[in-house]
């Protein structure tokens, strides 16, 4: 910014507009009325917002319609009404997806924009580490699970 190469003068709040004459977009800021970015190509590179209750998609329509999952309450007291981020609710450290009787299902585990509202900074995912330690412990509980019912087939037997 000091060197003249970035302007965030349009950042705050901007708006676009389409400018014919000389066939390219402009971004203007409201709050800075001279403040002006022109462009000629503009990708619209947000995420998008999670909303599983309103989610049109057939996977997470028909994971609602199963009862399969529900959307995550934010609650700091039990009789105080909730928050809802819009987030797919979902078990601590291992991510299983909680259905809608609150029961969580061991062969669901999610991860990313889905959960964002429930955990905080999805968006940055590929980034980090987060992904693979997520992974791994999802893994080592499945692990356990299979050993479980091994050996209570094996005592059924």
């Amino acid at each position: 910014m000091r060197a003249g190469l970035l302007d965030f003068s349009v950042a705050r709040n901007p708006r676009v507009v389409t400018d014919e004459a000389r066939g390219c977009f402009e971004l203007r800021c409201d709050e800075i009325p001279d403040a002006v970015a022109r462009a000629e190509i503009l990708v619209d590179a947000r995420y998008p917002r999670t909303n599983i209750p309103r989610d049109a998609t057939p996977l997470f329509r028909n994971l609602r319609q199963r009862g399969m999952v529900r959307a995550y309450e934010n609650r700091f007291f039990r009789d105080e009404v909730a928050y809802s981020p819009g987030a797919i609710d979902m078990t601590e450290g291992t991510r299983f997806v909680v259905n809608d009787q609150g029961i969580a299902n061991e062969d669901i585990a999610v991860v990313g924009i889905p959960t964002e509202g429930n955990l905080v900074g999805n968006f940055t995912l590929a980034r980090d580490d987060y992904s693979a330690t997520w992974a791994a412990e999802v893994m080592r509980q499945l692990r356990c699970r299979e050993q479980s019912w091994s050996s209570q087939t094996i005592a059924a037997v």
